[in-house]
């Protein structure tokens, strides 16, 4: 996974290291360590995941969510 990252709805990035073998999954915790750093809007928003070349390889949207509440996307 080295050299994709995530961005958020405002176009801040997330580097991802490390690998990822066919139909496993991985969490990634996301802090924003600045106002540089990636956020996720309590409020909804957009993740994309990009391909090290800079193309968009997926996408999603979320909604907000209840207090609580733990979205997962799959």
């Amino acid at each position: 996974m080295d050299g994709w990252y995530l961005t958020d709805k405002l176009g801040r990035k997330f580097a991802l290291q490390g690998s990822l073998n066919s139909k496993e999954s991985k969490k990634f915790k996301v802090r924003n360590s600045s106002a540089e750093s990636m956020q996720l809007g309590n409020s909804g928003g957009r993740i994309v995941l990009y391909q090290p070349n800079g193309e968009i390889e997926a996408s999603v949207y979320y909604n907000k969510a209840q207090t609580g509440e733990t979205i997962t996307f799959s």
